[in-house]
């Protein structure tokens, strides 16, 4: 089974599938069957690793025959029996009782309604605001990471989101005025770290701290659950953006497949959560979700 990194949901069910291992070695050794063995692997340590066997979802159960070197079935049931697994590898137990144990041998692929995180609500507002907050952290702090000026490449990647943004965000939105301020002079502003912040200045962030929407309770966290609401707003500012373009302006539609890019470029260069990353480049990249038949 495979987990990635700092995946709360996914990490959660750890526990349960330790448990498992356990029941499923009882029950092989009960009926004199031989043994199966049970794995797990971080896609933070062997990221090569998971790319290669293709893993798209977490956490990700895979079985192998004995001997083999490829994939004998992959496990996408939210809920998965030892006799499910067994059945999946060819194994037949023998005189098979009818009783074959109840909810506490099963393994949960997902968690249950009652073992999620506790919901919390979330006004407009919040949204909002948390995705002011996210858009504000990722340029003060995941754009000069390591080095103390941005590639010609990086430089493209954030001016194209910008002004993708100046005319797809909604007009009476604070965090307009910091994407205004950024390409104002953009060429001199990019040039180091402080003159950038500077000019977030204008607009400063409306809190310095997720809500419990986005961080559930967890100090700290927020940021990508922010990104991703800001990335929301984006793809339905565009949308409205197109339906005012007129039939005489067709030079202003924005095509889905350059909005796209300009969201894919921007991942890829200042995203640094690096599952996350690679993951998103890897769904794009393959067209899943029929994303190239839009």
């Amino acid at each position: 089974m495979t987990c990635p990194y700092l995946d709360s949901q996914c990490n959660k069910l750890a526990d349960s599938y330790v448990a498992f291992a356990k029941r499923l070695e009882k029950l092989t050794s009960e009926y004199g069957i031989e043994p199966v063995s049970v794995y797990a692997v971080s896609c933070k340590v062997h990221e090569a690793l998971c790319r290669h066997l293709g893993m798209h979802s977490y956490p990700t159960l895979h079985l192998y025959a004995a001997g083999a070197t490829n994939v004998t079935r992959e496990m996408r049931t939210k809920r998965v029996h030892p006799f499910n697994v067994l059945n999946r590898l060819g194994i037949t137990i023998p005189d098979l009782p009818l009783d074959t144990g109840g909810e506490e041998m099963v393994l949960p692929l997902r968690l249950s309604n009652t073992e999620k995180e506790e919901y919390y609500s979330k006004t407009k507002k919040d949204v909002f605001d948390d995705a002011f907050l996210s858009f504000d952290h990722m340029l003060r702090y995941e754009l000069f990471v390591e080095e103390d000026s941005l590639t010609p490449r990086e430089k493209a990647a954030l001016r194209n989101w910008l002004e993708m943004l100046q005319l797809t965000l909604p007009p009476t939105w604070k965090m307009r005025e910091a994407v205004n301020a950024i390409l104002d002079g953009y060429d001199d502003v990019v040039e180091s770290k402080a003159s950038l912040i500077a000019a977030l200045e204008h607009a400063p962030r409306p809190n310095q701290q997720w809500s419990e929407s986005c961080t559930k309770g967890v100090p700290g966290m927020g940021y990508s659950c922010g990104l991703w609401q800001l990335l929301h707003i984006y793809t339905v500012g565009i949308v409205e953006w197109n339906l005012m373009v007129n039939k005489d302006q067709k030079h202003l539609y924005i095509s889905t497949v350059r909005a796209a890019s300009i969201l894919r470029d921007v991942i890829r260069n200042f995203f640094r959560c690096e599952d996350c990353r690679v993951h998103f480049l890897e769904e794009y990249d393959s067209c899943a979700y029929d994303r190239c038949e839009i």
